[in-house]
């Protein structure tokens, strides 16, 4: 009966707040959000030592919405300054068993521990239920007070929820769980979160997940987002929408990345002056691809690409020119999905070839031989047949030929020396061999050789020549 008057004062204010979801709402049929109700909306703030008194407070009730069933434990009433420096319970009781909300009428602005709200501030004023005494409460519903000189007035909660993306990756890899974090939702509210292709506005957002919210508006602990497996590498536009919370939906671009998207280096350690081929994977289909030479800080363009319909090309390069050893690396960036990736490069130093030396083609020098004589031998001891100096005919023009020095022919037998040196004297009157010193291979002796064989030669020569003339003249013929 008295929440029947208070609604029917012609001062009733409805002011509209924020309240959780009950669990049996669907996204369809939203839960109707909960209405503080002050009677009248203006009241005096009591002065000094002053007892509050008729007209100076104001019957505030909560309807439309009980407290969830698993929020039953107790519901407040509470007012909280700006700073939550000052919080004051001006209700504390026991929800019905069906979750209807107390009804509390005079709540004033009361003088506890002499301490009266001042002009200018504003206080909030909250409805709150409990699951326990140690849990944190579900706020129900909030509504503004503010306070000017001695009157306060109560007025709706502007903005009441502020929903925010906390914590979001800028970029995903398909099929591979990534960061989300959001706050400010209606308490239990149902968040469902959504992508689709930045570059087409027009399609309808596909959904991803869905997250159940705590007392607090907001997802508990460290949560995650796991693409599909299957989507492709490109920028993509998510949309996070709280069913039961009002206002528009929050939206955040992110890349995504295909679950294949990478690039490959082989080799991954080449030298300054050789090649390294670069294979790219899991780009957007037929884009172009920057190849960038990073050194340090630096990443100047190298070379642009095009990727085959499957987001895929290989490819071998020369590295710029002027490269260094040392630690590199190579990025790929797509310029369509905005996809990137790094992989190091290490380059060692180039492999010097050596000059190849033609053969010479002047003929090698003459070795002009020794002109200095040999060492001469001792002459042999003196005795019968001892060889003379010079060759001297015979009357039956027959010579005999003799050496010089040790190096002598053998002369007759029992009388004789060997014919060289290191020879054994011959018997039979035949000279000895060339002894086994390869005295053969001297030039020199065979240019004596040769003088000897021509004055022979010439002696016989000689010898025959007087004996033809001596025949003639004595008539022989």
């Amino acid at each position: 009966m008295l929440l029947a008057k208070i609604l029917g004062a012609a001062g009733a204010v409805l002011l509209t707040a924020s309240l959780t979801t009950a669990l049996t709402a669907s996204a369809e049929e939203p839960a109707p959000t909960a209405k503080f109700v002050f009677d009248p909306s203006t009241g005096e703030v009591p002065v000094g030592g002053e007892t509050p008194s008729n007209g100076t407070g104001s019957t505030i009730s909560v309807v439309d919405a009980p407290c969830p069933e698993t929020h039953r434990y107790r519901f407040r009433l509470q007012l909280v300054n700006a700073d939550e420096s000052q919080i004051k319970s001006v209700a504390y009781n026991r929800p019905a068993a069906d979750g209807t909300i107390p009804v509390q009428t005079n709540i004033n602005f009361w003088k506890t521990a002499a301490v009266l709200p001042q002009s200018g501030e504003v206080w909030q004023m909250r409805a709150l239920c409990y699951i326990d005494a140690a849990s944190a409460p579900l706020v129900l519903a909030k509504a503004i007070v503010q306070v000017t000189g001695t009157t306060w007035t109560a007025a709706p909660l502007a903005n009441e929820y502020h929903p925010e993306i906390v914590n979001m990756g800028l970029t995903y890899t398909a099929g591979t769980a990534g960061a989300f974090q959001a706050r400010g939702f209606r308490p239990f509210d149902q968040v469902v979160v959504a992508a689709r292709p930045e570059s087409d506005a027009a399609a309808t957002p596909v959904e991803i997940t869905t997250f159940t919210l705590d007392g607090s508006g907001g997802l508990p602990g460290t949560t995650t987002i796991t693409v599909p497996g299957s989507w492709t590498t490109g920028t993509y536009r998510f949309v996070i929408t709280g069913t039961q919370t009002g206002g528009a939906p929050l939206e955040r671009t992110a890349v995504i990345q295909a679950s294949n998207f990478g690039i490959s280096l082989a080799p991954q350690n080449v030298k300054a002056n050789e090649q390294v081929t670069v294979g790219l994977t899991g780009f957007a289909p037929n884009e172009q691809v920057e190849l960038k030479f990073r050194t340090g800080e630096q990443a100047p363009l190298w070379q642009t690409v095009t990727v085959d319909d499957q987001g895929a090309h290989s490819q071998a390069f020369a590295l710029p020119s002027g490269t260094q050893p040392g630690a590199h690396a190579v990025q790929a960036d797509g310029k369509t999905s905005k996809a990137s990736a790094v992989l190091q490069l290490g380059v060692l130093p180039a492999t010097t070839t050596p000059p190849t030396t033609p053969p010479p083609t002047s003929p090698p020098p003459t070795t002009t031989p020794p002109t200095s004589e040999p060492p001469t031998s001792s002459p042999p001891p003196t005795g019968t047949g001892d060889p003379t100096d010079t060759a001297t005919p015979t009357e039956t023009g027959t010579p005999t030929a003799t050496d010089t020095g040790g190096s002598n022919g053998g002369g007759d037998s029992g009388g004789s020396n060997g014919g060289d040196s290191g020879g054994s004297g011959g018997s039979g009157g035949k000279g000895g061999g060339l002894a086994s010193t390869g005295a053969m291979s001297d030039p020199r002796l065979f240019g004596t050789v040769g003088g000897l064989l021509m004055a022979g030669s010439a002696a016989v020569w000689y010898r025959m020549r007087r004996r033809s003339t001596l025949l003639e003249a004595d008539g022989t013929t």
